[in-house]
């Protein structure tokens, strides 16, 4: 394995790994439809997928917003029956609206090949000759039967 902080870039609150296997669903996908005939593009609408973070690895930096990160994640796990992944992503997607109050915390997704899953490692890393000098920092074992 490799020094994980040669790898972290420190330009956000939250740096974490992605549960997604390829650019489109680790690091997110806009999807834009064509325009509505009668509306023109008034009726253009849009999507924004982006695939669950795994709360099972991710770098903070000292700021606020981790902070705020961290203690709505301490509150809910204390209070709720919720997935500890699940609430991690809440918190970091869920806007703030009239009726809920975001953390602000910025987020980075951690690059797919060095902090690995082992969707990537089996049907990307090891499977491919480009791949057999490269030294992942993590692997994450979370794509397996239960």
């Amino acid at each position: 394995m490799a020094d994980p902080f040669k790898f972290l870039y420190r330009d956000a609150d939250v740096e974490g790994m992605s549960d997604g296997w390829d650019d489109r669903t680790g690091y997110g996908d806009a999807d834009y439809t064509t325009p509505d005939a009668v509306l023109g593009w008034l009726g253009e609408h849009g999507t924004v997928r982006i695939f669950a973070r795994n709360s099972g690895l991710f770098y903070l930096q000292a700021t606020h917003e981790a902070l705020a990160l961290m203690e709505r994640m301490a509150q809910r796990m204390a209070t709720e029956s919720v997935w500890d992944q699940s609430a991690y992503n809440q918190e970091l997607f869920r806007p703030s609206s009239p009726v809920h109050k975001g953390v602000g915390a910025t987020m980075r997704v951690m690059r797919l090949e060095c902090f690995l899953n082992t969707k990537v490692l089996f049907r990307y890393v090891r499977p491919h000759a480009a791949f057999h000098a490269h030294r992942p920092v993590s692997a994450h074992v979370n794509y397996h039967p239960e």
